[in-house]
């Protein structure tokens, strides 16, 4: 006797995005209660603040052209413009939450792309100032830049920018990206 069997398909269109951005709040908030691993916990939500962005502008992509693989290579920065000049978004780079956005995009080319730097710092100082600051090494101006307020304007610049690409999308591109839903078929053997 052999065991009936069945045919199961599933269909789910899967993006990034969401879980890139769950990660960039999880390290934010790490970041709010931990001054002893703050710099790490930054540079987390940084780095996955702009991959989440890279990830909605190709699930975005994806949907909005027939042959998104031909922009695969280009910088996110493009891949935002084609976006936005498809869904008839102004993407003015003076303006927010744009302006954000790239300075984000800046960042993490500086973080993936690091290069060593040479610091000289001299400061005329009191004993009382000596005394407070203590001998802390002199900043990086990629130290500088990863502040915990800087990361919190990120993730809102990413999710501000990401809800007006969605709030311009035609229904069915909106629904695929917002909704993480498949659907399972059976049928017998």
């Amino acid at each position: 006797m052999t065991t009936p069997t069945t045919i199961q398909k599933q269909k789910r269109f899967f993006s990034a995005h969401h879980m890139l951005l769950y990660a960039t709040e999880r390290a934010v908030e790490a970041a709010e209660k931990s001054a002893q691993h703050r710099e790490s916990d930054l540079l987390v939500a940084f780095t996955m603040c702009a991959l989440s962005v890279e990830a909605f502008a190709n699930a975005a992509g994806e949907l909005l052209f027939a042959n998104w693989m031909d922009f695969e290579s280009a910088s996110t920065v493009a891949k935002l413009r084609l976006l936005a000049e498809r869904l008839q978004l102004q993407f003015d780079r003076s303006s927010h939450p744009w302006k954000e956005l790239l300075q984000l995009l800046q960042l993490r080319n500086k973080i993936v792309h690091a290069k060593p730097e040479k610091i000289v710092k001299t400061d005329h100082l009191t004993r009382k100032q000596q005394y407070i600051r203590g001998f802390r090494p002199p900043e990086s101006g990629l130290e500088k830049r990863l502040t915990l307020g800087n990361a919190k304007n990120a993730l809102e610049a990413a999710c501000q920018s990401i809800e007006l690409f969605l709030k311009a999308m035609p229904k069915e591109a909106y629904n695929e990206l917002v909704i993480d839903s498949w659907t399972t078929s059976t049928d017998p053997d």
